[in-house]
């Protein structure tokens, strides 16, 4: 036997000696069997334990691609949002959800730089935004096709500037 497994076999009988010593010489009862029998076995299960932990290779979680942050002003909403436009999808459905997607960014800044909602007090909201933002939220995003890019970047300054 080599001096690894000795020793295995050896500390667990020298510990079980050592808890039945301690035990009688304060002057307990000790059924000598059962003591042995845990101590072995508690020793077998936290060496193997120990064994399992030794052999098992630590995973290596290599990034496939560095990081690299984000430009300023290259949101993926951004991205997404002039993807659909130059894609050619239908032209009423972009001017749709162009409108939509403004008024929503008018609604949430109005609300969170201004505390006030637009449907609930339109008085307040059309003196805050100005004639410009309450045509544009008010208009119908098919009509005036012509011109849409300058209005388009009128409204986003105007939001900005809220």
């Amino acid at each position: 036997m080599n001096r690894r497994r000795r020793l295995r076999v050896a500390l667990p009988l020298i510990c079980a000696v050592v808890i039945v010593a301690v035990a009688v010489g304060t002057g307990r009862e000790v059924n000598v069997g059962y003591l042995v029998a845990a101590t072995v076995g508690l020793s077998a299960l936290l060496w193997l334990a120990m064994d399992l932990m030794a052999s098992t290779a630590y995973p290596s979680w290599q990034v496939t691609a560095a990081y690299t942050p984000r430009q300023p002003g290259t949101d993926p909403r951004l991205a997404r949002f002039t993807e659909r436009l130059t894609s050619g999808v239908d032209r009423d459905s972009v001017a749709m959800d162009v409108h939509r997607v403004l008024v929503a960014a008018i609604d949430e800044r109005l609300e969170r730089l201004h505390g006030i909602d637009r449907h609930s007090d339109p008085v307040a909201a059309g003196r805050v935004l100005g004639p410009e933002l309450t045509t544009f939220i008010d208009s119908d995003p098919h009509l005036n096709r012509t011109g849409q890019a300058r209005q388009i970047a009128a409204v986003l300054n105007r939001i900005e500037e809220l």
